[in-house]
């Protein structure tokens, strides 16, 4: 019996080793999480600045909109853009905060804030959030709706994209320059009014773009971004010379706590090991992905999958979208960003990175129990097989030492250490460019296998969490 063991625990170091050998190996090279988009030249300026229509979905960020909301109303762009954040159903006075800071930053006149509708059955919250705003900015989904789609008798429609017919509300001055006072801007937005069966109502408040204002590109970002002044300028240019439908920049996350040193760097280190960026860049590749943080998208590219009602019910939307948009053969472009794109969102306990990660992990793995077991045996082999080698190296001999005796030779202890200490320093090598990256102590690396196994419990949570509910339907 101890025979077999002692062959089985080989086995596995072998397994563990040539995955990590694998990773570094690997042509793509995921483990560098490269290409960081402010490393790349900047790109020359187009002839023309298209109009740029920003949306932020919003539900209860009342505490992060005053650190985030001005870098998004304060870019240098020289073309036109308009920001719209859809307050979804917020108890906090998300929408409130939204307006006094854009007043009080002198920059009213660029925000229209969207009050959203109830979520219809079959969408998720953010999603529909996008929907509306881009309704709000004045697509009308139901003239590219994919055929056979039967977009006027979907429910999910706002009354925008459903034949809706608008009625003004009581506007203020009309005044669409910047310094406007608030009481002037004030519900100046639309009621959209549309037939039975429709959503009832999108009522909308601030300042509406100029009359003309026709989006060519999408900026859809979160609550929680801070964006440098020229990230808005630096992403349509790149996407105007790539001719790109899809541009995206991973939000450089925060790490400042212990938790966050702890499970930041390798939740961004197993993104890139799932979606290469490299790889999402080749269009002769299937890999799809984008970060919901900051995605620009052409108007061109919503046209052809068919408006956000493409990915209504997607639980992880980014990766969803990028991949309705790469499957129509449209090029994509995914890098990470060093510090054009930031995160504010606080995770101070593992708890609140917990939470995150469980609310997702399952539908990751497309709610299939088969993937999740393979999942988890695989994170097993390469996290807890290389320090448990390593350890049993060390241990055995001064096991043996002693009384204890077994059939099994004693130069297994040498094999268990030689591949314990192997793997782990391929598996530190693969991970020390993301410690790099969050300007961390290298020292953090050697904590890669404990934050391995504490993602691999998290995905369980998330499974069970999903047999127990169902999958999830509401806001992520």
């Amino acid at each position: 019996m101890w025979e077999c063991a002692a062959i089985i625990a080989g086995a596995l170091g072998a397994v563990a080793l040539i995955a990590w050998c694998g990773v570094l190996l690997h042509p793509a090279r995921p483990w560098d999480l490269k290409p960081v988009g402010e490393d790349a030249e900047y790109p020359p300026d187009p002839a023309r600045w298209p109009d740029v229509a920003v949306l932020i979905p919003a539900r209860n960020e009342a505490d992060t909109i005053p650190a985030s909301l001005p870098t998004v109303l304060w870019q240098d762009y020289p073309g036109r853009f308009h920001v719209f954040l859809v307050d979804d159903r917020s108890s906090d006075g998300t929408a409130e905060v939204a307006l006094e800071v854009a007043e009080a930053r002198s920059a009213g006149g660029r925000l229209t804030v969207v009050k959203g509708g109830p979520l219809p059955e079959g969408w998720v919250g953010k999603v529909w959030a996008l929907q509306q705003g881009a309704a709000a900015c004045g697509l009308k989904f139901a003239e590219f709706s994919p055929a056979g789609s039967d977009v006027a008798s979907d429910k999910a429609y706002v009354t925008a994209a459903s034949g809706a017919t608008e009625r003004p509300a009581k506007e203020g001055t009309g005044k669409d320059a910047v310094g406007e006072s608030l009481g002037e801007r004030r519900n100046i937005g639309k009621q959209l009014e549309g037939p039975p069966g429709a959503t009832a109502v999108v009522g909308m408040e601030g300042s509406r773009p100029p009359a003309d204002f026709a989006p060519e590109y999408l900026l859809l970002t979160d609550a929680d971004i801070v964006h440098s002044a020229d990230s808005l300028r630096r992403l349509v240019a790149e996407s105007e010379a790539g001719r790109l439908a899809l541009n995206s920049r991973t939000a450089r996350l925060r790490c400042r706590s212990f938790a966050e040193k702890l499970l930041i760097p390798p939740f961004v280190f197993f993104f890139n090991l799932l979606y290469p960026m490299r790889r999402v860049e080749d269009p002769e590749s299937r890999v799809a992905a984008a970060a919901g943080g900051c995605i620009l998208l052409a108007r061109s590219a919503l046209e052809a999958i068919g408006s956000f009602r493409r990915i209504r019910d997607a639980i992880i939307d980014d990766i969803s979208l990028a991949k309705a948009v790469k499957g129509v053969g449209m090029p994509i472009r995914l890098r990470m960003s060093r510090s054009d794109v930031r995160s504010i969102r606080e995770y101070g306990t593992v708890g609140s990175v917990w939470k995150m990660v469980r609310r997702s992990a399952f539908a990751e793995l497309r709610y299939s129990w088969l993937r999740l077991v393979a999942a988890e045996l695989a994170m097993l082999v390469v996290f807890l097989v290389p320090p448990a080698l390593t350890l049993l190296g060390i241990a055995l001999p001064i096991v043996w030492s002693g009384s204890v005796e077994t059939s099994v030779p004693k130069w297994w202890a040498m094999v268990y250490l030689v591949e314990g200490l192997l793997t782990w320093a391929a598996m530190h090598a693969a991970y020390l460019p993301a410690v790099a990256f969050y300007g961390l102590s290298q020292a953090w690396a050697v904590s890669l296998p404990l934050a391995g196994l504490m993602y691999a419990a998290m995905t369980a949570d998330s499974a069970l969490a999903c047999f127990g509910r169902g999958r999830a339907r509401g806001w992520r």
